[in-house]
């Protein structure tokens, strides 16, 4: 019995220094954790990001802000470095990334870090940390004019989109009211759905008012859609003064489809109708400075040897889709004649002469004369050929004319 309880005591022994020993050794301290990309905007593989919203990554631990800059964080587009400006949040953990240009459409670009970049302990990303997304297809809508602190007449233009003028893959709807509230919510009347970028009004604005307007894009393949911001104007007050002027026509042109009819540019009158294509540019610069259009009525009077009538001819006045020199042009064109821009018809003043009048009209000089680009002469186009006295013509009283009539802004005064 004794020496079972020696042997008993021998065992406890030899296990309690088993156990001694296994505690005493120490295990090789674990790595600290590598900082990893937990969320990212644009979202990662987004097939149609906005081309100027926010870009971002945020970490899931505070990094070091001295290691996060332009030498450490990329964004590319084809292997190629874009410039931007990189930017820390310590408080969100996320980097900042702004174009220093304006990012491509449809393009796919790349968000990238490299091992530079370091945790706030010192411990480095990973190799390969990126993300990807790709742009969207249509611009956001931007406005030239008029400018919110004009003062506008009844006719006014609008134009938009800059100095890239229309795209045949962007619809512009335009939205305007003097309700403010159903411009935002697009349920104001759409007066114009197409691929121009200025709009030439078909019925004069109210006056001594605020009219809001706003433009929605949409491209026409991707069926992307895109609302622009909402803008104003105010118009002139309905008292003020009005005053009037005549200019005459700047220049003609005229030509038929047969290779064999000469250019009317210097001749004492111009044909249009049937194949002849027949157009005029007006004097606008005589228009006193300062003018706000209120109406236009314009002149011609078909030359004395035609037997041609305006009840017969029916002239009728439309915008030029394009621009031409007046001894260049082509039958049918160019100039075309632009589908939705219907001037005026003729209004019969005698057998022999025709008066056009419309605030379209009187809104297309108004915004040449202003030099808001895009918007080019008048095409006349008749029932048959028709023979008109031009610029040249002897009888000076016969030549193409408007009579302008306008507001003056009222001057501002200094204190």
């Amino acid at each position: 019995m004794r020496r079972l309880s020696l042997s008993i005591l021998v065992l406890i022994a030899t296990l309690s220094a088993c156990s001694k020993h296994s505690t005493d050794s120490t295990a090789p301290p674990a790595a600290p954790p590598v900082p990893e990309l937990v969320a990212m905007h644009p979202p990662a593989r987004s097939p149609s990001a906005i081309y100027d919203t926010d870009i971002w990554a945020q970490f899931d631990r505070p990094l070091d802000p001295r290691t996060v800059d332009t030498l450490n964080v990329y964004l590319k587009l084809d292997g190629q470095r874009i410039r931007i400006s990189v930017g820390y949040d310590s408080v969100t953990q996320r980097v900042t990334i702004t174009p220093k240009v304006v990012l491509e459409l449809q393009r796919t670009y790349t968000v990238e870090f490299s091992t530079a970049v370091k945790g706030a302990d010192g411990t480095p990303l990973a190799p390969g940390v990126f993300y990807q997304f790709t742009t969207n297809s249509l611009r956001r809508p931007t406005y030239d004019f008029p400018l919110a602190t004009s003062l506008e007449g009844p006719v006014a233009t609008l134009g938009w989109g800059g100095a890239v003028g229309p795209q045949g893959n962007v619809l512009n709807e335009l939205y305007a009211s003097t309700d403010s509230n159903a411009v935002i919510a697009r349920t104001a009347p759409m007066l114009a759905r197409n691929v121009f970028t200025r709009f030439v009004p078909g019925v004069a604005w109210p006056l001594g008012a605020t009219v809001y307007w706003a433009i929605t894009a949409e491209n026409v393949i991707t069926h992307e859609r895109l609302d622009g911001s909402m803008v104003s104007f105010h118009t002139l007050d309905p008292s003020t003064p009005l005053d009037s002027v005549t200019i005459p026509a700047h220049d003609h042109g005229s030509k038929g489809i047969s290779n064999g009819t000469p250019q009317g540019c210097n001749l004492q009158n111009f044909t249009t109708g049937g194949t002849f294509n027949g157009a005029v540019h007006w004097e606008v610069g005589q228009i006193p400075a300062g003018a706000r259009l209120q109406s236009v009525s314009l002149k011609l009077s078909i030359w004395s040897g035609d037997t041609s009538t305006v009840a017969s001819a029916q002239p009728v006045l439309w915008m030029a889709q394009n621009d031409w020199q007046a001894c260049t042009m082509n039958s049918p064109g160019p100039p075309f004649i632009e589908q939705s821009g219907l001037l005026a018809p003729a209004t019969e003043v005698n057998s022999k002469t025709a008066v056009f009048s419309s605030d379209r009209l009187a809104g297309l000089l108004e915004a040449q004369f202003r030099g808001r680009g895009f918007l080019y002469g008048t095409i006349i186009r008749a029932s048959h050929t028709v023979n008109f006295h031009s610029t040249s013509s002897l009888d000076f009283g016969s030549r193409p004319s408007a009579v302008i009539r306008f507001y003056r802004v009222p001057e501002v005064h200094s204190p």
